[in-house]
C-alpha cells in the first residue's frame, strides 16, 4: 500500500496513558517519522484508556480574497449531526517507534453533517460533511487542539475542500482548518483568525464575489481552485471576473488545496 499523500498538516501527537488496572502513567516515547508498514484494519480492545493530543499547524492564508480563491465550496449551515467516530482505513505512515497497530489506533476522525443554508461558492447540495481530526474508538481519544468546537445546532459559514486522495465516505476538509471556519453570531459572520474581517451576514455573500471578481493574487502560495471547478454558488450576487481569470490563464491550475492531516508523530506511553 503507498504512503499516504495527505498534505497541508503537521500533527504532532502527545499520549497519556492511564492504566485502568494499576493507575500509573508511563514515560512517553519521541517517534521518528518513517514510512513503508502496512497497519492491520481492525482494531484490538486494550486494557488502558489512550488520550492523544494533536497540536495541529496550518499554512497561513493571508486574507479573504486568498482562502475565497483556496476552497471548492463556500457555505453556510447549521450542525444537524455528529457522527460516531471512525479510524481511517490502515495505510502506509510514519510510525516511529510505535508498532503498527498503535498508529493506527490515533488515525481517528467525527463527521458533522451541515444542512445547508446558503451556497456562496461551489455546486449546492442540501447537506455537506464536514471532517475533523479527533473523538473517541474504542479505548483511544483523539483531542485536536487549535480546532474550534462544532457541535450540534452551530449556524456556521464553512470553506470547504475535498481529500487528495480516497478517504471513507464523502467528508471534506475546512480549508486551513480553523481559518476556514467562522461562526454566525448575533447577525455578523465572525472568523476564528482575528485578522480576518467580521461582516454582517448581510454583507458576507458580497465580499465573496468581490473576492471572485478580482480575480485569484498572484502570490497564491497554493493552488488554486479555478472557476470551472467551483463556479460563483446560487447565493452569491453576479460575478463578472476580469479577463485575466479567464477559464483558459487558469488552464492547467485546476487543484484543491488539501487540509487533511498528513502525517503524525507520536509519543506514547
Amino acid at each position: 500500500m503507498r504512503p499516504s499523500k495527505l498534505r497541508g498538516l503537521a500533527l504532532v501527537i502527545v499520549v497519556v496513558v492511564a492504566s485502568v488496572a494499576c493507575g500509573e502513567a508511563q514515560t512517553p516515547l519521541v517517534d521518528s517519522p518513517s514510512t513503508g508498514t502496512t497497519v492491520g484494519s481492525s482494531a484490538s480492545p486494550s486494557a488502558s484508556q489512550v488520550h492523544v493530543t494533536g497540536v495541529a499547524s496550518f499554512p497561513d492564508i493571508r486574507d479573504l480574497r486568498h482562502l475565497v480563491w483556496a476552497s471548492n465550496w463556500i457555505v453556510r449551515g447549521r450542525v444537524v449531526e455528529e457522527r460516531p467516530a471512525q479510524r481511517f482505513p490502515a495505510e502506509n505512515g510514519p510510525l516511529g517507534d510505535q508498532t503498527p497497530q498503535e498508529y493506527y489506533d490515533t488515525q481517528i476522525y467525527t463527521d458533522y453533517v451541515l444542512a445547508v443554508d446558503q451556497v456562496f461558492r461551489g455546486h449546492p447540495r442540501d447537506t455537506f460533511v464536514v471532517r475533523r481530526m479527533g473523538g473517541t474508538v474504542d479505548s483511544v481519544t483523539l483531542t485536536s487542539e487549535g480546532q474550534p468546537e462544532l457541535r450540534v445546532g452551530d449556524d456556521v459559514v464553512v470553506f470547504l475542500v475535498p481529500p487528495a486522495e480516497p478517504q471513507p465516505g464523502d467528508g471534506l476538509w475546512e480549508t486551513g482548518g480553523p481559518q476556514g471556519h467562522w461562526r454566525v453570531t448575533d447577525n455578523q459572520v465572525v472568523p476564528v483568525k482575528s485578522d480576518y474581517p467580521t461582516l454582517p451576514v448581510a454583507q458576507f455573500g458580497q465580499a465573496i464575489a468581490d473576492a471572485l471578481r478580482q480575480g485569484p493574487p498572484a502570490d497564491m502560495g497554493r493552488p488554486l481552485v479555478p472557476l470551472q471547478m467551483a463556479p460563483a454558488g446560487p447565493d452569491l450576487p453576479s460575478v463578472s471576473t476580469p479577463e485575466a481569470t479567464s477559464i483558459t490563464w487558469l488552464d492547467g491550475h485546476c487543484r484543491s488545496f488539501v487540509e487533511s492531516p498528513s502525517r503524525y508523530q507520536a509519543r506514547r506511553g
